[in-house]
């Protein structure tokens, strides 16, 4: 019987405002740092810090191979799972599976910040080829780099 390979990984420390990329992303208006790399975990996960201004959030979506927890630091966020909405403040975690539809807003008018965590990692690939969109219908522009990554764009954002 074989064992299955295992590549170790080091350890990592990421200071606050600092991120696996040289810049902060810019992805739909939301600046966000990857914190931890699939590249860091052999893509057993990614780590993303989210800060979400008023009035902002990602279109209804689902993810063919990540399940995602999210971790609401400061504000408060409407999340909707499967047409289910709950309305998370700071402390709470929410756990949205593989194929799950779901997607997030922040109806307020103050920022709220996030920890997101997604296993397997890779997903944070994605983010960095995205956040170069720019233009008239990003979410068009978006369409095939998401489903390169196994993310399909299920409905519009939240409202």
């Amino acid at each position: 019987m074989s064992t299955p390979s295992f590549k170790p990984v080091s350890a990592l420390v990421v200071a606050p405002r600092e991120g696996r990329t040289p810049n902060p992303l810019n992805i739909g208006g939301q600046e966000v740092f990857i914190k931890v790399a699939g590249a860091d975990t052999n893509d057993g996960l990614c780590c993303m810090f989210h800060t979400v201004p008023p009035m902002t959030g990602p279109p209804l979506h689902q993810h063919q191979r990540e399940d995602e927890m999210f971790y609401v630091i400061e504000g408060e966020v409407t999340f909707q799972v499967d047409g289910n909405r709950t309305l998370a403040k700071p402390g709470t975690i929410l756990f949205a599976p593989r194929l799950s539809v779901h997607a997030f807003q922040n109806f307020t008018q103050t920022v709220a910040r996030l920890l997101i965590t997604l296993t397997p990692g890779g997903l944070d690939r994605m983010f960095v080829e995205a956040s170069s969109l720019t233009g008239e219908n990003v979410a068009a522009q978006f369409a095939p780099i998401g489903a390169r990554y196994g993310l399909s764009l299920m409905g519009p954002p939240l409202r």
